[in-house]
C-alpha cells in the first residue's frame, strides 16, 4: 500500500470494502482485489471505478505545473 496516505485499519478497511461493493451494486463495475499467489496476499486494486472527486480546472492546473 505504498501510495495509500495510511494504512485504513480494521474499521476503515470495511468501510473502503462497503464503498467498493456500493460502487459495484451501483454502476455493475469497480475494483478487484489482486494478489501474487503464494507471494503476497494483497498488492493493491485493478479494474473500472468512477473518481469520487472533481478534476481540476485545466487553468489550474497548469498553474500548479507551473509552480504559481
Amino acid at each position: 500500500m505504498e501510495h495509500f496516505p495510511r494504512t485504513p485499519g480494521r474499521a476503515g478497511g470495511g468501510l473502503l470494502a462497503a464503498r467498493i461493493q456500493g460502487h459495484f451494486v451501483r454502476r455493475g463495475f469497480g475494483l478487484w482485489a489482486a494478489e501474487v499467489p503464494g507471494r503476497a496476499a494483497f498488492i493493491g486494486f485493478v479494474g473500472l471505478a468512477v473518481p469520487a472527486f472533481r478534476p481540476l480546472h485545466p487553468l489550474r492546473r497548469d498553474r500548479l505545473a507551473a509552480g504559481l
